[in-house]
């Protein structure tokens, strides 16, 4: 069976940004916001883009559709249901808006990777899944839904709820040699580090 596209992306902006100590999405990386630089890399590939859990601010900011989190305070899973529910039947990428450095690449592998056999595609670091810029099949929005119903609340163990197929360290480099894609932004200190000089 070919590949799946992708018919629509959700960028999930409605974290608590305990850390960060303010909203990650309206920070600035080299002029830009991170959910700027997160529209940027997938509107060229996906359409529509919808902000899960987001702001007016955020939707005014970036002319994107913000939806409701169906199930505020339960993390990712939450917005990864949310994200499924609204865009509908198809196949869907699924990204945290404090990963700006995504690969255009990467996000063709992983869509290349998908098909009706798998629920998800996901990025697999050092033995550890990356849920947080996946492709996700609606056909795994009833048992994700389930698991976080009954509790569950980490992403990574929700892939193990769904056929998932992982996608490993080596096969990722080939798209992005430096994995710079996974890097995810979560204090001020983030920020400075990457900051371009």
């Amino acid at each position: 069976m070919g590949p799946v596209q992708a018919s629509g992306a959700g960028i999930l902006v409605g974290g608590q940004s305990r850390r960060m100590g303010r909203d990650k999405a309206l920070l600035e990386l080299g002029g830009q916001t991170l959910l700027a630089r997160c529209i940027a890399a997938l509107s060229p590939i996906v359409d529509p883009i919808l902000l899960v859990g987001g702001s007016p601010l955020q939707s005014a900011i970036s002319g994107c559709r913000v939806i409701d989190d169906l199930y505020p305070g339960t993390g990712p899973v939450g917005g990864i249901v949310s994200a499924l529910r609204a865009l509908g039947p198809g196949t869907h990428l699924i990204v945290a808006c404090d990963m700006p450095f995504i690969a255009s690449a990467v996000v063709h592998l992983l869509l290349d990777m998908s098909t009706d056999e798998f629920d998800a595609v996901a990025p697999r670091l050092d033995g550890r899944p990356e849920p947080l810029c996946a492709v996700y099949n609606h056909s795994g929005l009833q048992p994700l839904e389930s698991f976080l119903l009954h509790g569950g609340r980490r992403a990574g163990l929700a892939l193990k709820e769904i056929r998932t197929r992982f996608v490993d360290e080596s096969e990722l480099r080939r798209a992005d040699p430096e994995l710079q894609s996974f890097v995810n932004l979560n204090t001020p200190d983030d920020v400075l580090r990457w900051q371009p000089s």
